[in-house]
């Protein structure tokens, strides 16, 4: 089986909803999946690759449901250091020479919030203040008392991710930088824009326009499967849907949460650009 063809596989489909009794068992069976869909790549110059990075795969996935499993064990510290240990593996991956997603000044973010009757001020459509953190609750990527500025690429994400409230009743803001750019740990990729792009990479699309030769497409094909394969358990771990939307806890932003501390002690990265969970469910375009 070639990698185009894996990634149609219904275990790579992104994101998922657990239905298993705990989600560490959730991910464990994910997982296990996950690396025989992996090991069933035959076809391509990208096998070699794969054989070699196996083990660190393996470990990647493993350390990760051990992280979850201490967790709910009641020792969360314990299970970021765990985290931490597992994002060490592919960290080669995450992090590489000209790869980021860059903000620049010609592209336009949102943020939306409901409200009817009385319009917001421009500084109520910024984040809570930090000197009123005790307003600030869990969310998929921020942790209870930590203000964190949530943005999008278009409105629309924003209103799905409002839960779809009458849009006479929404109020959006719109953001542009000037003079700075920030850079992104990028896990947005999803399966069926990752095949997008390795078709795209194949074509002659790649050769005319972006003047590759058929070794670079080549190599640049094998660069990019690669760099997704290693990223993709962390990915799923970070794109589940939460099971229990009333849940005073949420086992679904256990990792998403423990990617922040990671990403706010790293100093490489400004933030994080993931896709939308809840406008994400034909993965046919760039909404995060």
């Amino acid at each position: 089986m070639n990698i185009l063809d894996t990634l149609k596989l219904s275990v790579f489909s992104l994101p998922k909803q657990s239905n298993a009794q705990t989600f560490p068992l959730f991910l464990k069976k994910l997982y296990k999946e996950f690396i025989q869909a992996v090991d069933n790549i035959d076809e391509g110059t990208i096998t070699d690759q794969l054989k070699a990075n196996r083990q660190k795969l393996k470990k990647f996935c493993t350390l990760l449901v051990k992280s979850a499993d201490t967790y709910y064990a009641g020792f969360p510290s314990k299970a970021y250091f765990e985290f931490e240990k597992a994002i060490s593996i592919i960290e080669d991956f995450l992090i590489l020479k000209n790869v980021g997603i860059v903000f620049n000044e010609l592209t336009p973010y949102y943020r939306a919030r409901k409200g009817y009757g009385t319009q917001f001020q421009k500084y109520q459509m910024f984040h809570i203040p930090f000197e009123e953190r005790e307003k600030v609750t869990t969310q998929r990527f921020s942790v209870p008392g930590l203000p964190c500025l949530y943005l999008s690429n278009s409105t629309y994400v924003c209103w799905e991710e409002l839960g779809r409230p009458d849009i006479n009743k929404m109020q959006i803001s719109r953001y542009k930088l000037e003079n700075i750019q920030y850079k992104f740990l990028d896990i947005s990729l999803t399966p069926s824009s990752m095949r997008k792009t390795l078709e795209t990479i194949s074509s002659n699309y790649s050769i005319d326009f972006l003047k590759l030769t058929p070794r670079e497409a080549l190599d640049s094909w094998d660069k990019m499967s690669l760099n997704f394969i290693m990223r993709w358990p962390l990915i799923a771990a970070c794109s589940i849907k939460v099971k229990k939307e009333d849940g005073a806890f949420k086992p679904e932003y256990i990792f998403p949460q423990f990617l922040l501390q990671w990403v706010t002690h790293n100093k490489k990265f400004d933030g994080i650009k993931y896709f939308s969970v809840e406008a994400n469910m034909f993965q046919n375009f760039d909404y995060s």
